[in-house]
């Protein structure tokens, strides 16, 4: 009925009507955005991804330059009321680091391949080489016998295994295999188990995830050189850090950083006794300045009046 009691109006009102009832709704839909924002807070929900509309590409036609051949053109091809504008540039395309290609390696070996349904009377020619790359892969298996001495109280001495292992009972080339393959590679470790298997590496899965995450002390430790040298031979430092989860916990992952190296590093404070700790690392240093020779004497006076 109030539509039809509408329909009687004039266009002007009409017209206004229709204006109030677009606010109406507009009003409503920023007051129900507010309402499932204060349900997720409440349920402890992700909050609504901020997802931005795609942009269109520029075009590569010449004409306008909004792209529209049917635009109308000046004396000099383009639009009378678009020509003050500044030109769209292209997006880099080159945003990775372009790598070289290998060298082709030389020959490890010549195989002689005969030559068929060669006619009488045929002068030999020489050969053409065809160089041809290949891969092997191929399993292994070493038996290292590990000394055994028995000393004169009963104690029991035995060799150790080549420290290359890292303790594990896998080759240093399939243990550099694994890690490159999972970190550089980013293969699940499902389906490098799955790969290990078909080539008949006897391993299982936690085994396998041994590999990936212990007896890696020396690229620990080649971080921590990264950033004493990075660092040392740097004339300026930036750095920065953002919210993360580490081992289960929230915390903070702070870098290091200018355009020679980059260190990171996961902590559970943010502070700035934090970043100077992991700027010193890996050691700690002090420093005794006038204020803290003053706020130890205080200390030091405190303690012996409270004691007496």
């Amino acid at each position: 009925m109030a539509f039809l009691e509408h329909q009687q109006l004039q266009p002007e009102d009409l017209l206004r009507f229709i204006t109030q009832q677009q606010e109406q709704i507009i009003q409503l839909k920023e007051q129900i955005e507010l309402l499932e924002a204060e349900i997720r807070r409440l349920k402890k929900l992700p909050a609504k991804p901020d997802i931005k509309p795609n942009t269109k590409p520029p075009d590569d036609d010449t004409g306008s330059p909004d792209g529209d051949p049917s635009a109308p053109e000046g004396n000099d091809g383009a639009s009378p009321d678009t020509s003050s504008k500044q030109k769209v540039k292209k997006p880099n395309e080159k945003t990775r680091k372009q790598r070289k290609q290998p060298r082709k390696p030389s020959a490890e070996k010549s195989i002689p391949i005969a030559a068929t349904d060669v006619p009488e009377g045929s002068i030999r020619n020489g050969t053409t080489p065809f160089h041809v790359q290949e891969l092997t892969i191929q399993t292994s298996s070493i038996e290292y016998l590990l000394e055994q001495w028995v000393t004169p109280d009963g104690q029991t001495i035995t060799a150790k295994p080549p420290a290359s292992l890292h303790g594990h009972h896998y080759g240093p080339m399939l243990q550099a295999y694994v890690l490159h393959q999972y970190h550089g590679c980013s293969v699940t470790q499902p389906e490098l188990l799955d790969w290990l298997w078909d080539i008949g590496i006897s391993i299982s899965s936690g085994e396998l995830s041994q590999l990936l995450t212990k007896g890696h002390e020396q690229f620990h430790a080649e971080k921590d050189e990264l950033l004493t040298t990075g660092i040392r031979c740097s004339s300026y430092i930036q750095t920065d850090d953002t919210g993360t989860r580490h081992k289960g916990k929230n915390g903070y992952c702070t870098i290091i950083n200018n355009e020679s190296f980059a260190w990171f590093e996961s902590t559970d404070s943010k502070s700035r006794e934090n970043f100077v700790s992991l700027l010193h690392r890996p050691w700690s240093t002090y420093t005794f300045t006038d204020d803290a020779l003053i706020y130890l004497e205080n200390w030091i006076t405190q303690k012996v009046a409270t004691r007496s």
